[in-house]
């Protein structure tokens, strides 16, 4: 009697606990962990099915994988769809859901891989170009674009000449005379956080004078030692209102020898800059500066496509035609350095070939209008969100990984888009209005191709407590009403796990949306509990995703465990 009691109470036990554990499925359903990779590679492969495999185990219900390969699913060899369809016959066998991201829009790659000109571009307005001797056509600086002092020769003491200000002069920055690029000295930062233990800053700052609507280069070289968080040395460009120009970022090591940098920049509607370079939040460790220049760089990374037209004139304001005064004009290595939908600013800015010297002989000005892609944080270039093309190729995309993946649902990967509203394809509309428009445009496509599917998007641009703000990075007025462009049915991934969060949360639920918490982004797999316990009344949240940038999967079941408050 005693045993069969003691059965029935250990029976009792197990059902409560299992009741509870469903329970607590039932309350997070969507249990997804994101898998950035390349599935051409068999190793990848393989660790993506081990993934697969542990995920299910641990409770996981679904996979969100993203593979820049889907932009071209066309061009890759048959050894890519075996693996695809390897891993997504692995993903159901497993009893979870596969949910791929399409549609991306804020970073290289995606349809700027199969068309680099459909970037977003910055205007380029009347740049003086002459034409030489050879019946080249180069940019004429108008003003002659100088940076006095960029050498650091002459100082005084450790004092930098020709610069407005100077962080720390003998404290934390030196004039060094034996370690230099070129010339008599280099600028030296050591110990900037020790020196200043409040900010960590050590800086020296130039104003310089441009002309407005000019794309502009500045170079340096570089130098550390035993540098920590050489992620905190910068080179920063902003109006002299204080908004920022560029947002590029050098990488950095540690410890490296003499490296030159670039980065570009457009003017705008400003006639004076102020050009920063030094460190913010700095450590300990050494970092030289020296040899640093600007230069115009006109049509550089120039963009062809209808939303972005180039004109060119004589400095009477006739109008010149490509193929009868000019041959065509164009940058190669645009959007195709060192692979198509990667940009860079280190090459030749491209020149005018005048096909009629006769008519536009030697010393003739001309004034070139246009558009020119621009890199921001981390090397992001976002595409034009109104230019038709954009949605065709989107379209052919999302068809292709329908077909060879047989997906559960789709990822729209619209997220931190940096540039917007500026070419012609953008005006008239502010940005939001626009990206609610594409956002329309994507999720009606979406749906005509994949009827029933799931579909999901990143929150960051659809967030007035986010990104979806006035002045974010280059984007060209207020993404304010963007939104709109998300109908109710459509999950949002919430990435906004800072001071706004519960807003956020409270945002999102108000216009009908369910929401899945992205957490973890490598940090501590715990704070997904306190963000839970944060959710606001009457807000559906409907799951979590374990989301990793640095293919980190460490924490995976300690994530899922704190999720449902173990």
């Amino acid at each position: 009697m005693i045993q069969r009691r003691s059965f029935l109470s250990l029976c009792l036990v197990l059902t409560v606990a299992t009741a509870a554990a469903a329970a607590e499925k039932a309350a997070l359903p969507d249990r997804l962990v994101y898998l950035q990779t390349n599935l051409l590679v068999e190793d990848n492969l393989a660790k993506a099915l081990a993934l697969v495999e542990r995920a299910a185990k641990a409770g996981y219900t679904g996979l969100v994988i993203t593979d820049s390969k889907f932009d071209r699913l066309g061009e890759l060899p048959e050894r890519y769809a075996v693996n695809a369809r390897a891993l997504a016959a692995s993903v159901r066998a497993n009893g979870m859901a596969l949910y791929p991201v399409v549609c991306g829009v804020g970073y290289m790659g995606g349809v700027l891989a199969q068309d680099p000109d459909l970037a977003e571009g910055l205007p380029l307005k009347d740049v003086p170009f002459v034409v030489g001797d050879d019946g080249l056509a180069q940019v004429d600086a108008d003003p002659a674009t100088k940076l006095p002092g960029g050498g650091f020769e002459g100082g005084n003491a450790d004092r930098a000449l020709a610069w407005n200000f100077q962080d720390l002069p003998g404290v934390a920055s030196f004039l060094d005379r034996s370690v230099k690029h070129g010339g008599e000295a280099s600028l030296r930062m050591s110990d900037v956080g020790a020196a200043d233990p409040q900010h960590g800053n050590c800086r020296v700052m130039r104003e310089v004078p441009v002309s407005p609507w000019r794309q502009y280069r500045v170079t340096a070289w570089v130098r550390t030692a035993a540098l920590e968080r050489p992620g905190n040395a910068r080179c920063v460009v902003l109006a002299a209102d204080g908004a920022p120009l560029s947002s590029q970022q050098w990488a950095f090591a540690r410890d490296q020898d003499w490296t030159r940098y670039r980065l570009t920049f457009n003017s705008l509607a400003h006639e004076r800059v102020r050009l920063y370079a030094g460190c913010w939040q700095g450590g300990s460790g050494s970092i030289w500066w020296d040899d640093l220049a600007i230069e115009e760089v006109g049509i550089l990374n120039l963009l062809r496509r209808p939303g972005a037209p180039l004109t060119v004139q004589r400095g009477d304001g006739t109008a010149l035609v490509e193929g009868r005064d000019l041959e065509a004009v164009s940058d190669p290595a645009c959007g195709r350095t060192p692979w198509p939908g990667a940009y860079e600013v280190d090459h030749d800015p491209p020149a005018l070939r005048v096909q009629d010297r006769a008519t536009l002989p030697a010393g003739t000005r001309l004034l070139v209008s246009g558009y020119h892609a621009v890199i921001d944080v981390e090397g992001s270039v976002a595409c034009c969100l109104a230019e038709p093309r954009v949605l065709a190729l989107m379209r052919d995309q999302v068809r292709a990984v329908r077909d060879l993946l047989r997906p559960d649902g789709y990822f729209l990967g619209h997220d931190e888009i940096r540039q917007a509203g500026w070419c012609a394809a953008c005006s008239g509309r502010p940005p939001g209005e626009t990206l609610a428009a594409h956002m329309r445009d994507c999720l009606a496509m979406v749906r005509a191709e994949a009827p029933g599917a799931r579909l999901f998007c990143w929150s960051d641009m659809f967030d007035p407590t986010h990104n979806a703000v006035k002045g974010f990075y280059r984007v060209n007025g207020d993404l304010a009403g963007s939104w709109k462009g998300l109908d109710p049915d459509v999950v949002v991934v919430n990435w906004n796990s800072g001071a706004q969060r519960a807003e956020s949360m409270a945002f999102f639920a108000g216009h009908g949306h369910r929401q899945i918490l992205a957490g973890y982004y490598d940090g501590d797999p715990a704070s997904i509990s306190a963000w839970l316990g944060d959710v606001p009344a009457r807000t559906p949240i409907s799951g979590v995703m374990y989301t990793t940038w640095a293919a980190n999967y460490d924490a995976l079941e300690a994530f899922l465990r704190s999720a449902a408050g173990d």
